[in-house]
């Protein structure tokens, strides 16, 4: 039998611990690196109603971006990096018997939990496409983190980038469809008749 896996954006988790909402008693949090000119930035320490709530709590903190370049200060920034996918693993390992399942929630609940997810799901489910299907299931948001994705598949030997990318790709076909239908439902303009000038 597999293991419930969900996913969250922190604030959205937070709202259900306030709210005693019954969830998995384990916990992949992810956030941000701490930095030395912001003392107390959010989403950069797990926050303490989460503490009590979950019975294990395993902790990453890297930047949702797929290359260093793509961020403001590159030299300081902190990608997935397969560390972190190798962290997601073991913790899956050594707590699997004895978890009721797992919540992993980064900042908005997008890409970077949703690919630490999937890593999880396949490792419940064996398949690739059973793993995609239920994230789909759990979070149709989903737009994993390919970097941190393709950490997984060096490590699992498994092959869910190519999954990954599939699943970006409809997100993306459903973007346009969406933009295409909000732009239908804008009211047309009418040119402003020419004013002329006196000369």
């Amino acid at each position: 039998m597999t293991l419930p896996i969900l996913v969250f954006g922190e604030e959205e988790l937070a709202d259900l611990v306030r709210v005693g909402v019954p969830l998995p008693d384990h916990l992949v949090s992810i956030g941000n690196p701490r930095v030395p000119w912001a003392e107390r930035e959010p989403g950069t320490r797990v926050r303490p109603e989460f503490r009590p709530r979950f019975r294990s709590i395993l902790r990453l903190s890297f930047q949702d971006a797929t290359e260093r370049s793509h961020l403001r200060h590159p030299f300081l920034a902190r990608i997935p990096e397969v560390r972190d996918a190798r962290r997601v693993v073991a913790f899956w390992r050594r707590t699997r018997r004895e978890a009721s399942g797992y919540v992993v929630h980064c900042w908005a609940g997008v890409s970077r939990s949703t690919a630490a997810a999937l890593a999880l799901l396949y490792l419940e489910t064996g398949s690739e496409a059973e793993a995609v299907r239920r994230l789909r299931e759990v979070r149709p948001q989903a737009l994993p983190n390919l970097r941190f994705v393709r950490c997984f598949d060096r490590i699992l030997g498994s092959r869910l980038e190519a999954e990954a990318k599939v699943m970006q790709d409809s997100r993306i076909a459903d973007f346009a469809r969406e933009l295409a239908s909000l732009m239908e439902e804008l009211p047309v303009v009418q040119d402003a008749e020419p004013v002329e000038e006196e000369s």
